[in-house]
């Protein structure tokens, strides 16, 4: 008897297989017979020190200088997407969670015109969805070592696009995350967030998110950057302060998505991933050079108020420099049902920190300056 159910399960398991791989081929012909690149619109056209070339299947965008290859879409599937859907942001203890569907509609995308010159490429056209038609315009415009993609779509509020990537090429960026280096393969959101306790590991994450929600997940982070480069000598700013997603979980494509009506999207091509980042922060600023101080002694990590760190500081007399003080609970603390947490209100507490004014001078004629701590969240003030 168990033989027979064995067997039965491993035909049905076979057979799934199989009808899975159908709908995807059956998918696959219908993005690409279905969209309409415009053959009598071929050719390609020089932009600044960039080559665009249109076809009946295919949106390419090279450096010439470098002969790189900055942008290529799927070969016969679309590259834009504009939905109408809405974005959804839960708040728990500092905790986002994100509610959108991003699942790429059945839709068509068209051609129709092209407006060029030797400054700036337009692709002018429109995605239809069952009928539902939605017009847009996607600008290419040329920089030194970069070029712009500017989507603008009617009625959509959740803008895509969709670039063509190698599977072996690596993905490295989006600001401070600490679960993995190459993204390939994942989907990774641009929020900023508590960074939880557990962030996906199990059983740690479930019992943590069933006590005070407080989980998080592998791509949790407080310092959420939308910008990554790639093993191939190119890099992508996405240029937003809007919730949006890279999602790399297709093997040969990476997804750019922004909650927003207009998408404008930046690509580097440099030689190097250090001239990549040199590129990327000559846009958007750099960080100033760390001070002296910093190798004067250490930083002590304390809180409990005035007294207890000036106790624990004492201890270290005579045993080490002392170059900072951090005190995340100059907020003052509240008890919840998760424990101990700070005051998310950032206004200094009088009592826990009392005579704070005296306390800081006195640890600056030691020598040992006081760092504070902050994040954009906020907790309603029981005052």
């Amino acid at each position: 008897m168990s033989h027979f159910f064995a067997g039965r399960v491993l035909r049905i398991s076979f057979a799934m297989i199989i009808l899975l791989l159908l709908t995807q081929s059956i998918w696959r012909w219908w993005a690409f017979e279905r969209n309409d690149f415009s053959s009598h619109l071929e050719g390609t056209w020089r932009v600044g020190e960039f080559q665009v070339l249109l076809s009946e299947h295919h949106f390419i965008v090279d450096h010439m200088p470098s002969n790189t290859r900055v942008f290529k879409n799927v070969r016969g599937e679309r590259f834009i997407n504009l939905d109408q859907r809405e974005v959804s942001l839960t708040e728990h203890r500092g905790m986002i969670d994100i509610d959108v569907d991003r699942s790429w509609s059945l839709c068509e995308q068209h051609v129709t015109r092209v407006e060029a010159d030797q400054d700036s490429f337009d692709l002018v056209g429109s995605i239809d969805c069952l009928g539902d038609v939605r017009p847009y315009r996607l600008s290419v415009k040329p920089g030194d070592q970069y070029v712009d993609f500017e989507l603008v779509g009617s009625d959509a509020d959740l803008l895509s696009l969709e670039i063509e990537m190698p599977p072996r090429e690596f993905a490295v960026g989006f600001g401070a995350q600490f679960s993995r280096v190459n993204m390939r393969g994942l989907s990774v959101p641009i929020v900023v967030s508590e960074q939880g306790i557990g962030r996906g590991q199990q059983p740690l994450t479930a019992m943590v998110d069933a006590v005070a929600g407080a989980g998080g997940a592998w791509h949790s982070t407080y310092a959420p950057v939308p910008w990554f480069f790639t093993s191939s000598d190119r890099g992508f700013w996405l240029k937003t302060d809007r919730v949006s997603w890279f999602d790399f979980s297709v093997s040969d494509r990476v997804i750019v998505s922004v909650a927003d009506h207009q998408l404008a999207l930046r690509a580097y091509v440099a030689t190097s991933p250090k001239d990549l980042i040199s590129l990327y922060t000559q846009d958007t600023g750099r960080m100033s050079t760390p001070p002296d101080w910093l190798n004067d002694g250490i930083i002590v990590g304390v809180q409990g108020g005035s007294e207890v760190t000036q106790e624990k500081l004492a201890q270290l007399t005579g045993q080490t420099e002392v170059a900072a003080v951090w005190i995340q609970d100059w907020v003052g603390q509240r008890t919840t049902s998760f424990g101990k947490q700070l005051w998310w209100n950032w206004r200094l507490d009088q009592d826990h920190y009392s005579d704070y004014a005296t306390w800081h001078s006195r640890l600056q004629d030691q020598g040992v300056r006081v760092l504070a701590y902050l994040n954009p969240s906020l907790v309603p003030d029981p005052d």
